[in-house]
């Protein structure tokens, strides 16, 4: 999922998940969240594809 993001946004994430793992799930399960991660993940899921 953190592929091609900036390392301090991985790292952001990943402290985050590890502060407050039971609402960084929920927040994860949000709409929101999804638009925003769907076009980190779909470069590399189509270049795997390949």
């Amino acid at each position: 999922m953190a592929f091609g993001t900036p390392a301090a946004a991985r790292t952001d994430w990943v402290s985050m998940i590890m502060r407050d793992g039971s609402s960084s799930r929920r927040a994860l399960s949000a709409p929101a969240a999804q638009e925003f991660l769907d076009p980190l993940v779909e470069p590399f899921s189509r270049h795997r594809l390949k």
